[in-house]
């Protein structure tokens, strides 16, 4: 099916007289009116012809006057069917039937979308406005003629075509009697005066805070001093109206730059780092602007460049290489800081060495020289008369030499230079860098690792200068795989290279304490199903280590030694905050024990808790047959590991939910023979859900007759009073009590649980129950608002424990304001001080103040 927009010219007036329309005005033209608009709409041109007055409201499919009907006037907008006779008008206006145009509802689109904004007339000035979503604006006339429509496309207007026309108007009855216009500033309430004074600040606080952050852009300064630079940068955020003189003096702060060194020995080039081509000059006059010479954009790249003590700057010059030299000592294997040579582009190799020899003080004959980068292998530059040019060195990152000061030990100087010692340094130097080391006491340090090296010798390195009292086996070592996501994993491979991660970006490695992954070992985190009626979540332990080959009972295990880890934990924590440690004789709720339940009956709504964490924790069985384990998926339980069955394929972070068992223990369950559902009571009498229960159900599509059968015999009712419905699988299966009454209760009994509407076609399922023959609790309106209110707050609490997150939403109380004018205050002060004094208000009118009250 095709969507079309129709965008036809339609006038309207500014004022309407609706005589025509009303019984008895057919004498002065009757409906002769209506007539016309609806021969002009449905463009059914010999009814149009029919009709001879002049309609004021006209439709057109173009902008043409070539349309059967009336002429057109000359402004639609601003004739009226009186012409200049105002008594006729006066006339009419005492007869109720003028109407004004006080708002017109513009669509901007097309059919398959499209924005909406309004135009609407203050009453007291006649001044039109533009309401645009935040945005208010001053507008005429000439905009609302606009709204009129019409384009330029077919007759029916293509299904993209845009354009923008009124789809709404509205008029208000001129009748000075009864006409009011909206109320002034000085009418409204003190208080809500007092908010609009402080809104008002804080929005121009925020209009100023907007207008900078638009007009603020990124500058990433890179600094060379006398020569010495790096690649490192300090990127500094500055309006772009800000003088270069503010900015030169923020960018020494930035670098940290002494007072001692004055403004004249600093200079700002435009720069371009990949290439390490130095451009032209910006000089730092107090009297000019970052937007005046340039800077418009977010960001920008610059040279700050210092003078040696005498004030003289380093020779930058298109004719000359910029070279990037980095030397080293081999006698103390050190190198020395990178220095920047520039040098003329005819220049021969042997210049370049005696200008090298003359800044380190070094005999040139002795120099080594090579060019190298990080994705290239060094090679070596002889000494001889023949050109730089030769050696292509053009690029910036062609542009970093390295240079042997020190004469080659005499054993190498027969060697291949891909053998020296030489080569071997700046080999090093290329592919060594710095990472930050975070141990688990949260302190930091510094470490130089080899990209060549493997995560074995990483975790040496580690190990010998950081945790010399600890194995190897006994830590691992974790680091930033996605930074967007910021997506920590434990390095699994100790034999792959350093380089093919993403530890030379992020340059950080966090070391944990506990057992390192073995292959086929994954991080995996176990949260325990705790005692109360929503089943909360208690965490036993995050990134536990376990192998994919392990079977269910080994995992079992595991729950159980974290259980004991869990209840130390609290027993100290109990001794630390000086109360009296749980008793280890209460009675762990293995089913979700049904107190609460009892303790609620005869009460309306969500009844209280008296459900005790701590104890149910230091009650729990350390016999790995009284667990079952869930694989979780999106919180919620959806497949159980039963007997000793061999773990599905484990991913790094992957869950599992441990519920406690009856004292019987595991359902003696074959595979793939029958389903564990969850289902929850719905006391219809009293408004509340029951606890989560679990119930086994053999075979893979059963009736709904046989699952009634069932949970019947479980809650000991009569079969035939049982009531059943789906729910959403969304742990813990929890629904508003005031929508549960509102479900598919008691589908037909011919279908199968897995079949829809049940959609019982998996373990984990789950769904309600209910005696039919149980009253529905009928609920004021209070009594509705409590219930929800209750429900919400209690999801929310649930979210916060069980998924780490909290929303204030459903507690957040909304906000209204009842806005009266003078009068209508002083008449309701006065209602008010009759009722205090113990009369009765004549008026009858309420005493509300006009305060912000929670609705």
């Amino acid at each position: 099916m095709r969507r079309i927009k129709l965008n036809s010219k339609y006038t309207f007036p500014l004022e309407l007289d609706m005589t025509p329309f009303m019984p008895g005005g057919a004498a002065d033209g009757g409906l002769k009116l209506a007539a016309s608009l609806d021969a002009s709409i449905s463009s059914n041109t010999d009814a149009a012809a029919a009709v001879d007055n002049k309609a004021t409201v006209r439709a057109f499919d173009d902008d043409t006057d070539e349309e059967a009907g009336t002429e057109l006037p000359a402004d639609p907008l601003l004739t009226t069917p009186w012409g200049d006779d105002t008594k006729a008008r006066d006339r009419a206006i005492r007869n109720g039937m003028v109407y004004e145009l006080f708002s017109v509802l513009i669509h901007s689109g097309s059919a398959l979308g499209g924005h909406y904004y309004a135009y609407i007339k203050d009453l007291e000035t006649d001044a039109w406005h533009c309401f645009n979503d935040s945005s208010v604006t001053a507008t005429d006339l000439d905009s609302v003629r606009k709204a009129f429509g019409g384009t330029n496309t077919s007759r029916y207007g293509g299904a993209y075509a845009s354009s923008a026309s009124a789809y709404m108007l509205l008029y208000r009855r001129i009748e000075p009697e009864r006409n009011q216009n909206p109320p002034k500033q000085e009418d409204l309430p003190p208080a809500l005066l007092e908010q609009l004074a402080a809104a008002s600040v804080e929005a121009e606080k925020l209009k100023k805070a907007a207008e900078a952050k638009d007009r603020e852009i990124e500058l990433n300064f890179y600094y060379s001093n006398n020569r010495v630079q790096n690649n490192d940068h300090r990127d500094i955020k500055i309006d772009r109206k800000a003088s270069l003189q503010e900015t030169l003096q923020q960018v020494r702060k930035a670098w940290e730059i002494p007072e001692s060194v004055p403004d004249a020995h600093l200079k700002v080039f435009r720069y371009t780092p990949y290439t390490d081509d130095v451009r032209e000059e910006i000089k730092m006059e107090e009297e000019k602007k970052l937007e005046d010479v340039g800077f418009r954009s977010y960001w920008c790249q610059l040279l700050l460049m210092q003078a040696d003590e005498d004030g003289v700057f380093e020779d930058v010059d298109d004719r000359k290489y910029r070279l990037n030299i980095q030397a080293h000592r081999q006698s103390t294997d050190t190198w020395e800081p990178p220095y920047k040579l520039n040098i003329s582009k005819t220049a021969r190799v042997c210049d370049l060495a005696n200008a090298v020899a003359e800044v380190y003080g070094a005999t040139a004959d002795d120099l080594t020289i090579c060019k190298a980068s990080t994705y290239t292998v060094p090679s070596r530059i002889p000494l001889s008369e023949t050109s730089l040019a030769s050696y292509h060195i053009t690029t910036g990152s062609d542009r970093k030499l390295f240079v042997e000061l020190e004469p080659l030990p005499q054993e190498e100087a027969l060697f291949k230079f891909d053998d020296t010692t030489f080569f071997a340094d700046v080999s090093t130097f290329l592919n060594s860098f710095e990472v930050e080391v975070e141990l688990p006491d949260k302190t930091t340090h510094s470490l130089v690792v080899d990209s060549r090296n493997t995560w074995e010798d990483c975790k040496k390195a580690i190990q010998a200068k950081l945790l010399p009292d600890k194995k190897m086996e006994e830590f691992q070592l974790w680091y930033l795989r996605y930074t967007y996501s910021q997506t920590t994993v434990e390095v699994t491979n100790l034999r792959e290279l350093l380089r093919s991660g993403s530890l030379s970006t992020q340059k950080k490695i966090t070391v944990k304490f506990g057992r390192a992954l073995q292959p086929g070992d994954h991080p995996v985190s176990f949260r325990l199903y705790g005692g109360d009626a929503e089943r909360s979540t208690i965490l036993l332990g995050d990134d536990v280590a376990m192998n994919e080959d392990s079977p269910v009972k080994v995992f079992r295990a595991k729950v159980v030694e974290l259980i004991k880890e869990l209840k130390a934990k609290r027993l100290e924590a109990a001794q630390k905050a000086e109360k009296s440690p749980p008793s280890s004789a209460a009675t762990p709720i293995a089913e979700a024990s049904g107190a609460d339940e009892d303790e609620s009956e005869g009460k309306a709504g969500i009844p209280e808790s008296t459900y005790d964490e701590d104890a149910f924790i230091q009650a729990l069985p350390e016999d790995p047959a009284r667990y079952r384990l869930w694989e979780i998926s999106s919180h919620t339980p959806s497949r159980p590991m039963l007997g000793d069955e061999s773990m599905c394929r484990l991913y790094n972070s992957k869950g599992f939910g441990v519920q406690l068992l009856p004292e019987s223990g595991e359902v003696k369950k074959a595979l793939d023979s029958g389903r564990i559902y969850f289902y929850r009571r719905w006391h219809r009498d009293q408004m509340y859900l029951g606890p989560i229960k679990d119930i086994y159900v053999p075979g893979l599509s059963v009736s709904i007759d046989a699952l009634k059968l069932q949970v019947a015999e479980l809650e000991d009712m009569d079969p035939s009073n049982v009531g059943i419905a789906p729910v959403p699988r969304i742990f813990p299966y929890s629904t508003c009590p005031t929508e549960i009454e509102e479900l598919s209760w008691d589908p037909k009994s011919t279908i199968k649980v897995d079949e829809w509407p049940m959609n019982l076609y998996s373990d984990g399922a789950a769904f309600y129950l209910r005696d039919n023959t149980a009253p529905v609790k009928e609920l004021a309106a209070d009594e509705t608002k409590a219930l929800e209110k209750e429900y919400n707050k209690q999801v929310s609490a649930f979210s916060a424990k069980t998924y780490g997150t909290h929303s204030n939403y459903y507690n957040r109380p909304e906000k209204g304001v009842v806005i009266k004018t003078r009068a209508q205050r002083k008449e309701a002060e006065a209602s008010a001080a009759a009722k205090a004094a113990g009369k009765e208000a004549d008026n009858g009118n309420d005493a509300d103040d006009g305060v912000v009250a929670d609705v």
